[in-house]
């Protein structure tokens, strides 16, 4: 079910530079080129469905590990959670900064916050411009 919500993911943000950065890592997204290029890291993850209003969306090592990556590299991560329905037509979708989330657990009130194609495009279009290369598969 990942990698078919990663899949999902890619082909709705029309990422030809959607790769795996290394085993482990956040998935990257490229756009543009050159001083146009947007750079920004995305982890999909997909969940069968809330408890009590909750979804555990990453281990806490895991949050820390994406922590450290945005740290280290100053490229803004962002995490994408699809609950319910098929991991390829999830019920509902939210791009969310990382430094919005607080919790390796969030709750369905704080998902819908940031659902929406809207809040998609206006989180790539505010992204900071990056010069820096990206390696492609």
């Amino acid at each position: 079910p990942f990698l078919a919500f990663e899949d999902f993911i890619a082909s709705g943000v029309g990422a030809a530079d959607f790769y795996r950065v290394n085993s482990g890592m956040p998935a990257l997204y490229a756009s543009g080129a050159g001083e146009s290029k947007i750079q920004l890291a995305i982890v999909c993850k997909w969940k069968e469905a809330f408890t009590a209003g909750r979804v555990e969306w990453a281990r806490s090592f895991e949050m820390v590990k994406y922590r450290s990556y945005e740290r280290e590299t100053s490229v803004p991560l962002f995490i994408v959670i699809g609950i319910g329905g098929d991991p390829q037509i999830p019920e509902l979708i939210s791009f969310i900064p990382l430094q919005a989330v607080r919790s390796n657990v969030i709750t369905k009130a704080q998902m819908e916050n940031y659902s929406g194609g809207e809040l998609i495009a206006a989180s790539l279009a505010g992204q900071q411009k990056n010069s820096t290369n990206v390696e492609t598969r």
